[in-house]
C-alpha cells in the first residue's frame, strides 16, 4: 500500500510540474486554485486514499452514513498546526488545532482493534482557525485520527489528513462518545474529565440553539430509565444537574435538544459512565445538592460508610462564618440529625461531612453542601380544596392506614402514599383529549382508578391528610418537553421541610396516544432547582 502511495505521489507531482510548466495553474490563496482544480482534485484524491489506508492499517475509513470523501489537499483546504505525524503518544486526550477554508471541521477517532468510530466537532473561529480536544474513550491502544471539513451547503465531509496516536492512559475518561451537533445546535462545555466514575449527579453545562434540553439516563445492566428536562437561559446557555438515580453500575446519559413546538428530539451527545456509591450520601432530602426549604427545624439523614460520625455545620450565606456545629453518630452506617434554623438568618448554607476513624480535632471530609432557605408556614387549604380532597371519608382513612401500616419513618410514609397513587391510578387519556376528564375529586378518582393530574393530586392530598400531614394541591402549568400545559401536583410538610410530589408524572407516560405504566421516583422530593425547569405554580 505504501509503495502504491509513493507511485501515486510521483505521478501527482509529475502532473503538477507539467501543468505549472504550461503556465495554467494559478494559486489564489488558501482554498482557492485556478482553472484546472478538477484535474488536480482527482489526482490528490487518489493519493489521499493511499495515505489514509497506509495510516489506519485497515484499508479504508468506514464512516458509514456520514458521506466522507478522502482528499489530501493539505494547506489548501485545511492544515493542522498541532504536531501530528505518523505516530504520536498521548495520555487520555489529544489537542488538535489548525486552519481550515471551511467552518465545519470534525475529527474521526477510532481505536484500530475495535472499529467503532467517534465523531467530534472542532470549534472554528471566524478567521478560519479551529481547535478541539479528542478524548480516547475506548481505553489504551493505538488510535487513528482523521480530520475532515465540509464545504458550505454540501452533504459530504472531506477527509484532509490522517495520523495515528498511541493512548498510554489506562483510565477511561468522561467525555462524549458520540457528539452530533457541536457548534451547530448544541455545544457541551462539561463534563470532560479524566475519570468516568461519577457519584450522585452528572453536571452538564453548555449552549443550545433551542430552548429545551433533555437528558435520558439508563442503567445498562438493569435497563432502568429516567428522563429529565431543562430550559435554557435567554442567551441559550444551560447548566443541568442530571441525577444518576437508576442504580449503580454502567450507565449511559443521552442529551437531546428540541425545537419550539416540535415533538422531535435531536440527539446531541452521549456519555458512558460508571455510577458509583458515594462514601456519604443523604437519603432525606432525596437530592444530593441544591436548596432546602424549611420552616423552623428540619431532619436530615443518610448513610456514611467508614466513618465514626457525621459533622453538620450551618454556615453564613455571605462569607464562611460557622454559625453552629453539631455531630451525629453513625450506627450501622446510618445517621440522622435535626437542624435548627439560626436566629435572624433566612438564608444560610449547610455543610455535611464525615469524621473518619482515628481523625483528631474538628477535621472532617466535607461531602455535601446545601443552601437552606426559611419559608413561611403554608396557609390552610381553601374550602374548595378540602371538598375536593375529602380526607374525612371513611374509605380514604381506611386506605391511608393500610398504606402506611408498618412504616414508622415520617418521610417514608409520604413516599409510600406517593408510590401507591402512582402505581394504582391510570391516566385518563381520553378524558384529557376530549376535555371531559371527570370531577377530579379524591373519592371519584379512587372509585374509577382513572384520572388526570388533578385527580392524582387530590387523592394524594386526601391520603396524606388522613395520615396526619399538612399537604396542599398546587395548581399551575408544566413543560413536558413537548408543550406547556395546565398541571397540578402536591406540596407536603415533612419534618419541618417543604417538599414537592408529582404522582402523575411518576406514574408513566403517553406513547402514541396510549398511557404506558412506567413507575418512577424522579419527582418524589426533587430538588427545587430541578423542579423549577418544568413546573410553574400560579402565584
Amino acid at each position: 500500500m505504501m509503495l502504491r502511495g509513493k507511485v501515486l505521489l510521483a505521478e501527482c507531482l509529475a502532473a503538477a510540474l507539467i501543468l505549472c510548466a504550461a503556465g495554467v495553474i494559478c494559486h489564489l490563496g488558501p482554498g482557492k486554485t485556478g482553472v484546472f482544480e478538477t484535474q488536480l482534485d482527482s489526482c490528490w484524491r487518489q493519493f489521499g486514499q493511499a495515505t489514509v489506508a497506509a495510516s489506519s492499517g485497515s484499508g479504508t475509513l468506514s464512516t458509514e452514513g456520514w458521506g466522507f470523501e478522502t482528499y489530501v489537499g493539505y494547506g489548501d483546504l485545511l492544515s493542522v498546526s498541532t504536531k501530528a505525524g505518523w505516530e504520536n503518544e498521548a495520555s487520555g486526550l489529544f489537542e488538535i488545532a489548525g486552519w481550515s477554508s471551511y467552518s465545519d471541521v470534525v475529527a474521526i477517532v477510532r481505536r484500530e482493534d475495535l472499529g467503532d468510530e467517534r465523531i467530534t466537532w472542532l470549534v472554528s473561529e471566524p478567521d478560519g482557525w479551529f481547535s478541539g480536544t479528542v478524548w480516547f474513550v475506548d481505553g489504551p491502544g493505538r488510535y487513528s485520527v482523521s480530520v475532515a471539513t465540509r464545504p458550505p451547503k454540501k452533504a459530504s465531509y472531506i477527509v484532509v489528513c490522517s495520523f495515528c496516536v498511541h493512548n498510554t492512559s489506562d483510565e477511561i475518561p468522561l467525555a462524549p462518545i458520540e457528539y452530533v451537533g457541536y457548534g451547530h445546535d448544541v455545544t457541551i462545555d462539561s463534563p470532560r474529565q479524566e475519570s468516568n466514575v461519577v457519584t450522585d449527579l452528572l453536571n452538564v453545562r453548555g449552549w443550545s440553539r433551542y430552548p429545551r434540553v433533555r437528558a435520558t439516563v439508563e442503567n445498562m445492566e438493569t435497563g432502568e430509565i429516567r428522563t429529565y428536562y431543562t430550559q435554557t437561559a435567554q442567551d441559550g446557555t444551560f447548566e443541568f444537574p442530571v441525577p444518576l438515580d437508576v442504580g449503580y453500575g454502567p450507565c449511559e446519559v443521552i442529551l437531546s435538544s428540541c425545537q419550539i413546538d416540535a415533538e422531535t428530539w435531536r440527539g446531541a451527545a452521549a456519555y458512558r459512565l460508571i455510577s458509583e456509591e458515594p462514601p456519604l450520601y443523604v437519603t432525606q432530602p432525596a437530592y444530593q445538592r441544591g436548596s432546602i426549604l424549611a420552616t423552623e427545624r428540619f431532619k436530615v439523614r443518610g448513610i456514611a460508610r467508614g466513618a465514626e460520625s457525621v459533622i453538620l455545620e450551618t454556615v453564613s450565606y455571605e462569607g464562611d462564618a460557622v454559625l453552629r456545629r453539631q455531630e451525629a453518630q453513625v450506627a450501622e452506617d446510618c445517621w440522622e440529625a435535626w437542624v435548627d434554623l439560626p436566629e435572624g438568618e433566612d438564608l444560610f448554607r449547610l455543610r455535611i461531612g464525615r469524621r473518619l476513624s482515628g481523625s483528631e480535632g474538628e477535621n472532617c471530609e466535607v461531602n455535601r453542601s446545601y443552601t437552606v432557605a426559611r419559608v413561611k408556614p403554608r396557609d390552610d387549604p381553601a374550602p374548595t380544596e378540602l371538598w375536593m380532597t375529602q380526607s374525612v371519608s371513611m374509605a380514604i382513612r381506611e386506605l391511608a392506614e393500610s398504606i402506611v401500616d408498618g412504616v414508622n419513618d415520617t418521610y417514608e410514609r409520604v413516599r409510600a402514599v406517593h408510590d401507591w397513587v402512582a402505581g394504582n391510578i391510570v391516566y385518563d387519556v381520553a378524558g384529557a383529549r376530549n376535555g371531559r376528564p371527570g370531577s377530579g375529586d379524591a373519592i371519584t378518582t379512587l372509585r374509577r382508578r382513572e384520572a388526570v393530574c388533578l385527580g392524582y393530586s387530590n387523592l394524594t392530598a386526601a391520603l396524606l391528610r388522613a395520615a396526619g400531614y399538612r399537604v396542599w394541591v398546587v395548581i399551575g402549568s408544566a413543560d413536558n418537553g413537548v408543550s406547556v400545559l395546565r398541571h397540578a401536583w402536591n406540596e407536603v410538610e415533612v419534618d419541618g421541610r417543604i417538599l414537592s410530589i408529582d404522582a402523575t408524572w411518576d406514574a408513566g407516560c403517553i406513547e402514541r396516544g396510549v398511557f404506558v405504566r412506567r413507575l418512577s421516583g424522579a419527582l418524589f422530593d426533587p430538588s427545587p432547582e430541578l423542579l423549577a425547569f418544568s413546573h410553574f405554580a400560579e402565584i
